[in-house]
């Protein structure tokens, strides 16, 4: 089982987005994918199924963990405003995995093609945050959100047309 197994399966998606609710008043949106990433990882590395316990599970008890940790790391202090960033990253690995295009389709050559490919680029490749983008670019966090958001949908018609 892989990372991206995990995080393609709707059920665990699901599941990891459930454990992280108790948390979102704490952490921003960023943080709860961070959280939700590291959890996938540890399932895949820590999970055993002899033990009798549903892969599901373990990812839920994975997530609060994380974000448990995640809280001790900011000393408790909540981080603002959340952003959906959990949705665009869900929307990429989607566009990514579409009818196994990952094989077929070179992502950079999207993003290049795409309006704003340095701020795709910077978000997607070099794990940027919104803040820092929005720093770079004199942008605010939600100008950069949307215009990743609008660079998504751009892509994802793409592939869905087979351009």
């Amino acid at each position: 089982m892989e990372v991206e197994d995990i995080l393609s399966n709707t059920d665990c998606i699901s599941v990891a987005r459930k454990a992280a609710i108790p948390f979102s008043g704490v952490l921003s949106q960023d943080e709860i994918t961070y959280c939700i990433a590291n959890a996938a990882w540890n399932s895949v590395k820590c999970f055993k199924p002899e033990k009798n316990t549903k892969l599901t599970t373990f990812l839920y008890k994975g997530v609060v963990i994380e974000c448990t940790k995640q809280i001790k790391s900011n000393n408790g202090k909540s981080r603002g405003k959340n952003i959906r960033m959990t949705e665009i990253k869900r929307d990429m690995s989607v566009i990514r995995d579409k009818n196994n295009y990952l094989g077929n389709i070179d992502m950079m050559d999207e993003v290049k093609n795409c309006q704003d490919p340095d701020i795709m680029y910077g978000r997607f490749y070099q794990n940027k945050t919104l803040k820092e983008i929005a720093k770079e670019k004199s942008l605010t966090k939600e100008a950069v959100r949307l215009r990743i958001k609008k660079n998504l949908k751009i892509i994802k018609s793409r592939i869905d047309s087979g351009v």
